[in-house]
Order: structure tokens, then C-alpha cells, then sequence
């Protein structure tokens, strides 16, 4: 496949449930990572580590940020020579909950996101509209509801091993709660609800605390929370 079909076929619109307003920073639009994956699976007609994948070279530690440095490398199908190309990028992801692993996965994740972008994914979202990267995390972090006195109280009723993970053990009251960890616990008291309604909800959860490897969802960086939230809220209307 010629580089130009390449190109063409990896800047081509993604579904619209790829895209996600976000109303943080001025405004953006965010791409989810699965649908990059699998345009790039799609495009260089096989699976991350095969015929195209990522590369973290070293992450940086800067307070509660992490920075991965790497690169995406690809090989053009049909081509025999078996040459390697690879694109340079930087991803960047915040620590919250005491995680340091979400937090490195995030910026990996940002990183190939990046790069992705240097090749023509997403680009008619980014093409002239000043946006530095396709992030995937700043969009899921917005909650719909505000952090009140009430909603605190209400975030309260969490199960107990969520409120320890979520505030290292030391808070038992609303009121000690900042604003971060009540959307924190906001957020696990949403999924908690989402996996009681889902058929398969149960099962469902279990695979993904298992794939983080946790025991309760307030282990988990919220921003991953509501990333799974999004997509049982998509699948369910399907």
C-alpha cells in the first residue's frame, strides 16, 4: 500500500462515538484510545506488537505527574523489506488516588495517542484548532454534578474499602473530604450502580478490577472509572 493510501486511510473520520467535547482548558475534543487502536490495526492490517506498537523509552517523575517518552513504530504492509519507522511523542498523566501505576499507564497511553496523531489520526478534529494532543483522560474527569454538602453526604454511603482506598484510610466524615476525593467517590458510587443494572455487570466488573489489579474500584484512578462508565453507558445503548 502506497504511503499516500496510508495516510489517507489512517486520517479518515473515526466513528462518532470516538469523539468526546470536553468543557476543561477552554474546550477540546478527546479521541478514545480503543478506536485508535484499532484504526492502527486496521491500517497496518495487524495487532500491537506485530506489525506496528509502542515503545515507552523512559517515564519522568514530576510531582504528581508523569511523563512517558517513547515512541509508535510501524512497518508498511505489503512491504517486504521489513523497515521500521517510528514516531517520537510524549504522553503525560496525573497521579490521583496514590496510583503511580494509572498514572504511567495514562501518559502511555497519551503518548501513543500523540503519535497517532502525527500520522493523520484525528486529524480532522486537531487541523487547525490549536489542540496539543488527543488526551484521554482530561474529558472522562468532568462530572455532570457538582460537589455540594449534600453530594458529599451521599458519597458517604460508598463501601467502606473504596472510602479507605480513595482517602488512604484517614477521613470517616463528609466534611473531611476534599473536592477531588468526593468525585472520586462520586464517580465509584456510579459505577457500583451502572454494574448492579447490567446484565452482565458483575462479571463485567470483576475483569476489570482483575485488569488493574485491585479489589475495589476506589483503587482505581477516577479518571479510569470514568472511562469504564462512558463505555457502559455506550454499550447499553446499543
Amino acid at each position: 500500500m502506497a504511503v499516500p493510501a496510508i495516510f489517507e486511510q489512517l486520517a479518515e473520520r473515526l466513528p462518532d462515538g470516538a469523539y468526546k467535547t470536553v468543557n476543561v482548558r477552554g474546550g477540546f475534543t478527546s479521541i478514545d484510545a480503543y478506536h485508535i487502536v484499532e484504526r492502527l490495526t486496521d491500517t497496518f492490517q495487524s495487532i500491537c506488537g506485530h506489525r506496528w506498537g509502542i515503545e515507552v523509552e523512559t517515564f519522568e517523575h514530576h510531582d504528581k505527574c508523569v511523563a512517558a517518552i517513547g515512541h509508535l513504530w510501524y512497518r508498511l504492509p505489503d512491504d517486504d523489506t521489513d523497515a521500521v519507522y517510528k514516531v517520537p511523542a510524549v504522553g503525560e498523566g496525573q497521579q490521583r488516588g496514590g496510583s503511580v501505576a494509572d498514572a504511567m499507564k495514562m501518559a502511555q497511553t497519551n503518548m501513543m495517542s500523540k503519535a497517532a496523531s502525527y500520522i493523520g489520526i484525528g486529524l480532522g478534529v486537531y487541523k487547525g484548532q490549536h489542540i496539543d494532543a488527543p488526551i484521554l483522560s482530561a474529558g472522562i474527569e468532568v462530572q455532570a454534578v457538582p460537589i455540594t454538602p449534600a453530594t458529599l453526604n451521599t458519597v458517604m454511603a460508598a463501601n467502606p474499602a473504596d472510602i479507605e482506598a480513595v482517602t488512604a484510610g484517614k477521613k470517616t466524615t463528609p466534611e473531611q473530604l476534599t473536592e477531588g476525593e468526593g468525585r472520586h467517590l462520586q464517580a465509584v458510587l456510579e459505577f457500583t450502580e451502572l454494574i448492579e443494572r447490567t446484565d452482565d455487570g458483575a462479571a463485567r466488573r470483576d475483569k476489570w478490577l482483575q485488569a488493574h489489579d485491585v479489589a475495589h474500584a476506589g483503587e482505581v484512578d477516577v479518571s479510569a472509572i470514568n472511562q469504564v462508565i462512558r463505555s457502559m453507558r455506550q454499550d447499553s445503548k446499543k
